[in-house]
């Protein structure tokens, strides 16, 4: 798998003009002909701009809702730097790229697939930091642990069930000498009910 990162300077100049990732619509989507697996798509970026891009992503189609790397933003893609150009690819003038999740730096999704932007982002706005639901609800991002803190966190469960463990013994033992003391006290009341009986 392509390890892809972003270079976070670029990541944060997203309204720059030509530079950084905005979302899109797709208004027009037609294979190349003769090249396998291209798409030359026209995306709109805005009311009035719009931008040509060739594509091998398999799941953008027309209506689709996505993110465009523009002209002069800079990915880092297995430790070297590249930067988005105009150019010909398939025979079609191409002004910017469409990204997958991990150009994005978001967790999930695959690579070679354009990821999906609910309608509520309006476009020409910045992406959402992390993955975005359907609904428009952003995921959390997942937060991957050290083993130092997964080992404080398994302690502290133990911790918890033992004090627990204890707190229950406690109870059941505390319920026990009550009834004994109850036992005593029928005997106790016997005994005295016996002298009686004999005095009479």
């Amino acid at each position: 798998m392509v390890k892809i990162a972003i270079i976070t300077r670029l990541y944060n100049s997203l309204h720059c003009d030509n530079m950084g990732f905005v979302v899109c619509e797709v208004v027009e989507c037609d294979a190349i002909s003769g090249k396998d697996k291209l798409k030359n798509c026209v995306v709109r970026i805005g009311d009035e701009k719009t931008l040509r891009v060739v594509t091998n992503c398999s799941n953008v189609r027309l209506g689709t809702r996505t993110v465009v790397a523009e002209i002069g933003t800079e990915l880092e893609i297995n430790g070297e730097s590249i930067v988005i150009k105009k150019q010909t690819v398939g025979g079609v003038l191409s002004e910017g790229m469409l990204v997958d999740s991990s150009m994005l730096g978001w967790s999930g999704g695959a690579v070679g697939i354009c990821v999906q932007i609910p309608p509520s982002f309006a476009l020409g706005s910045a992406p959402p930091k992390s993955k975005p639901r359907l609904d428009g609800v952003e995921e959390s991002p997942v937060v991957e642990l050290s083993q130092k803190e997964i080992k404080l966190i398994e302690k502290e469960k133990r911790k918890k069930e033992l004090a627990e463990k204890k707190a229950k013994r406690k109870a059941e033992k505390g319920g026990k000498v009550e009834t004994d003391a109850d036992e005593t006290g029928e005997v106790a009341e016997a005994v005295e009910s016996i002298q009686i009986n004999e005095d009479v």
